[in-house]
Order: structure tokens, then sequence, then C-alpha cells
């Protein structure tokens, strides 16, 4: 079999599946109209839950395209934070912090910024523990602590428990007694 390079949907051609699949027609006839295997269409619909997601909008907080080229020109002006923020109607530190997130004075360009800003505020979210490496090794740590007590609870006593830290204890941290309580750590036996 000859592997074929997979071409993503375009963007009209997502709305064209979703009018399409609204209107009750099958993947396959979906995929014919859009010539892509009915596969690609089900991926597609199954990402979203077959529902329709709803038009990405910016905040209306969030700096636009035309204040981020004027952060640029007035960098390039020599001007500073302060004086731009001014300009922009907007808090120093927000003019700040959006420079130094995009590379700072020397690195930063308003389009790929606007950019690299629209791509962040994709949802949904990866949870911490899934991104941070310290939180999961803490995690791992407490779990492993809370089998080894619970191996020493009789079934007929313990059954199936849920540990929830509703405090530090005396032997914890407060920051060991969160990631216990978010993590929601969970032995069930029998």
């Amino acid at each position: 079999m000859i592997p074929r390079k997979r071409t993503p949907l375009s963007a009209m051609q997502r709305v064209e599946v979703w009018r399409r699949w609204k209107a009750g027609e099958s993947l396959h006839a979906i995929g014919r109209a859009l010539s892509k295997d009915h596969v690609v269409v089900h991926l597609l619909l199954k990402r979203h839950g077959g529902i329709v997601p709803p038009i990405r909008r910016r905040s209306p907080s969030s700096l636009t395209l035309a204040e981020r080229e004027d952060i640029s020109r007035g960098i390039a002006g020599g001007c500073s934070m302060r004086v731009i923020a001014q300009g922009l109607n907007r808090a120093g530190s927000t003019v700040s912090r959006e420079v130094a997130r995009h590379g700072g004075r020397a690195q930063y360009r308003a389009n790929e910024a606007d950019q690299q800003a629209w791509q962040s505020a994709l949802r949904p979210k990866p949870c911490l523990l899934a991104i941070h490496s310290k939180l999961q090794s803490l995690a791992a740590r407490l779990e492993r602590k809370h089998q080894r007590a619970l191996a020493a609870i009789p079934a007929e006593e313990g059954g199936s428990v849920l540990l929830r830290a509703v405090g530090p204890g005396p032997d914890r941290s407060a920051s060991e007694s969160a990631a216990t309580k978010n993590v929601g750590i969970s032995n069930s036996r029998g």
C-alpha cells in the first residue's frame, strides 16, 4: 500500500463539513463532496463531539494587531514602555509583559506576536499535572506513600478508600496537601 500525504481540511472545507452535517448528510456523502475520505470527516466531527464549535473571537480586553503594531513602532522609535502604554490607553505592565512574552525589545514583531497570542488562546489547555514534571513527581510520591499506608488496612475495614487532604498535616506541607486534594488519589480494593 502506498502511503498518501495527508492534507488537512481548509477553513472553508471545515465550514462546509459542518453545514452538510447539520443538514443531515452522511459521512460518506460529505467526504465525496469534499474529495476527502470519510474518515477525515469523522475525525473532525468526533473531535468536537458532533457539535459545531463556536466561532473564535478575541476578548475585548486583549491587545489587537493594530495595538501590537503601535507597540512595535514605539520600540523602534526608542520610546519607553510607559510612554507606549499611555499612547494606547493601556497599563504599562500590559505592554511590558506583551514585549517580554514575545522576545523582548530586540526581537518583538507585531504580526508574530499576534499569531502566537491567537494560537496560545486555544482551549482546552492541558492540565497543570500534565505539563509540570515537579508536580507529577510530587503526586506520584504522595500516591506511593498513601498506597503503602493503605496496604496495612484490612480489606474488611477499608474496602474502597478515597484519600483527601483537608489541610496541611503535621508531616505535610501545604503544597503536598493541595496536590493530594487536586489529584484525588484513590485506592479501590474489591
